[in-house]
């Protein structure tokens, strides 16, 4: 089990607990880090116990902490006295055990990222983590020569331990490790001393790397392959990483920890098109396909939920059976979250994080689009781009951005006017946030969930007159519904305007504290003279909500295969420019009310009088007929 070592006390005893360790092997400290301090917080019983027979409290299948230190620490068990430990007895029993292990055995656990919440840990096997090895080297021409791998990223992490360590085992490459802990100028020095051929790296890496080299002039000559992954990489980093590391080819892979690293990675001949615009071709022996919210799968070409099947699918996750089957089906299709385009020739492109549409006024808008063209601007070294609740409009996006120079200065009007003619007014962000540092894992993954908490920090939850709650909710949001109304007049539409609409928008975004304010506030609507009837789909919301909370609530960064509600039409929520009257009832849209999470599980109760009239929404139309599972040799199946 790799840890991160940049977790603190609370997320450590979080994921001893959660894997349930029996031996922990540790450095005594690193940087501001004391490890032999932080597990002496947790187990306060290490300092009295007799080396490898610890008995804690908070950790009770820990017995043995193994630390790496010149001195000896109370309890602890010095590394250098590891290897002198194992009995002959003990030596029989563990060539044994590996005469036991198969294919399929578990080889580790690896902790996913925890971008948006706790993370988790899935379960890897021995096939998944050699084959993968395998054929990232083979893509990566590491059977060509004998090549030096500079090793930016983390050991602890699947991009580390596959994409670097199993695939330099496989051919016999050499790994380079510049330091402990990521620094450009390290890095460089490492690449120019050791002459690596090829660079691993997150795209946070080669955007420090890349302002490194040109800040110290430095004149590489023997790099031929960098290798970006772990996030998105913009066209504009792309060029960059090609221009000022002298590399012959920028490869992109993209995977998750829950398949073993990489189900797409570059071909061997790409055009710089396929490398700027697509994350690669689904890898050798994998198989993918993108399905809508009901699981059928869409035409190529169309955006939907990316599903993956092969050798590295993850066995499940540790102590999770939950989340292990509603992340892997019975027929051991993974749904990875990622709202994903798959072309037929196997190349796919990512659109975003299922879960970080961003939903304006009834208009989609994926955080990368935005993110890409931003970081063409000259001023901006990053940005990230983050959905916030607005009243008027449901969400808004709020960029967070790191400038290349900290002593310049951008606003929203200086973002507005470079992005005018370029993306629709309802993409332009709102909101521009300027930070010296983003909040990222190890890895150089950006945390949106705390850049969601920053947000909400500045602006408190507050109720309107009617105990509406308002927007501006602490995240994660969760969608309630969308309502219309069948039948008012225009004083009626008038007064409803003036309580309830500019107080609320369509889409209403609820924290935890404030659903039974919801509850009590759609029950109170069928009071209202205004509202002649809501579908009967209204009341099972009332009933369900609270017990589906906790589940829905619960930040952690699980694949979400919700789609987008429907809502009013952007163009209507465009900025006012002077007053205008209430609009009569006939320009309002047919009455729906969209309880997508709760329809599926629940029947509907049935109708009070007041409601018997009303007929129930048509189904969804069938899935168009021209469909497709890709793999490494094209379409599989239609």
């Amino acid at each position: 089990v790799g840890i991160n070592p940049a977790y603190q006390v609370p997320e450590l005893e979080y994921a001893l607990q959660k894997v349930g360790v029996k031996a922990l092997v540790a450095a005594e400290g690193y940087r501001q880090q004391n490890y032999y301090g932080m597990i002496s917080h947790i187990a306060p019983e290490l300092a009295s116990s007799k080396p490898g027979e610890l008995k804690s409290k908070a950790l009770p299948e820990l017995s043995a902490v193994i630390i790496d230190s010149q001195k000896s620490l109370p309890g602890a068990i010095k590394f250098s006295e590891l290897f002198e430990l194992p009995s002959e007895q003990a030596i029989s029993k563990i060539e044994m055990l590996q005469s036991k292990i198969m294919p399929d055995s578990g080889v580790n656990l690896q902790f996913t990222s925890g971008t948006t919440g706790h993370p988790k840990a899935a379960l890897m096997s021995h096939f998944g983590f050699v084959n993968n090895g395998l054929h990232i080297g083979n893509r990566n021409e590491m059977d060509q020569k004998m090549h030096r791998l500079c090793v930016q990223v983390p050991l602890f992490h699947a991009f580390g331990m596959v994409i670097a360590i199993m695939a330099a085992l496989s051919y016999g490459s050499t790994l380079v490790l510049p330091t402990a802990g990521f620094k450009a100028a390290d890095s460089l020095a490492a690449i120019v001393r050791e002459r690596c051929s090829i660079i691993l790296g997150t795209p946070t890496m080669y955007v420090d790397l890349v302002r490194r080299i040109v800040e110290s002039g430095a004149k590489l000559d023997s790099p031929e392959i960098a290798v970006t992954g772990g996030a998105t990489c913009s066209p504009k980093l792309f060029a960059d990483i090609k221009h000022t590391l002298g590399v012959r080819k920028v490869k992109t892979v993209f995977g998750m920890t829950e398949t073993t690293a990489v189900i797409f990675q570059s071909l061997f001949e790409e055009s710089p098109e396929d490398v700027q615009q697509t994350v690669g071709h689904v890898t050798d022996h994998y198989e993918a396909k993108v399905i809508d919210r009901d699981g059928h799968i869409v035409p190529l070409g169309t955006a939907g939920e990316l599903c993956v099947r092969g050798y590295g699918t993850m066995l499940g996750y540790w102590g999770d059976e939950k989340k292990t089957k509603e992340t892997i089906d019975a027929d051991r299709w993974l749904r990875t979250g990622d709202q994903f385009m798959l072309r037929e020739d196997g190349y796919g492109k990512i659109v975003g994080r299922l879960k970080e549409v961003v939903i304006r006024g009834g208009e989609n808008i994926y955080p990368k689009e935005v993110e890409d063209y931003l970081n063409t601007y000259p001023k901006i070294l990053e940005v990230h781009c983050i959905g916030v609740p607005d009243e008027r409009t449901g969400e808004e996006l709020c960029a967070y951005v790191r400038l290349k120079d900290p002593e310049e200065t951008i606003d929203r009007e200086e973002i507005k006017r470079y992005c005018e003619g370029k993306l629709a007014y309802y993409k332009v962000p709102k909101y521009v946030r300027v930070l010296n540092d983003l909040p990222k894992t190890t890895s150089g993954k950006v945390q949106k969930f705390k850049l969601a908490q920053l947000f909400a920090a500045e602006r408190p939850i507050q109720l309107t007159s009617i105990g509406v709650p308002s927007c501006a909710s602490s995240p994660p949001p969760f969608r309630l519904a969308t309502i219309f109304f069948i039948s008012a007049s225009s004083s009626e539409m008038s007064e409803w305007r003036r309580r309830c609409w500019d107080g609320c928008s369509s889409d209403e975004f609820v924290a935890p504290s404030t659903v039974s304010s919801c509850s009590l506030f759609i029950r109170s609507l069928l009071r209202l003279p205004l509202c002649r009837g809501l579908l009967s789909w209204l009341l099972l919301l009332l009933p369900v909500a609270d017990d589906r909370l906790a589940s829905e609530m619960q930040d952690e960064d699980e694949p979400d295969d919700d789609e987008d509600m429907d809502s009013a039409s952007s163009s209507e929520l465009e900025p006012d420019t002077s007053a205008s009257p209430a609009p009569s009832f006939s320009a309002l849209p047919a009455l729906r009310v969209n309880s997508r999470r709760f329809s599926r599980a629940v029947s509907p109760p049935p109708l009070p009088d007041a409601l018997d009239e009303l007929e129930p929404p048509p189904p969804p139309p069938p899935p168009p007929p021209i469909s497709a599972v890709v793999s490494q040799w094209g379409v599989l199946s239609r």
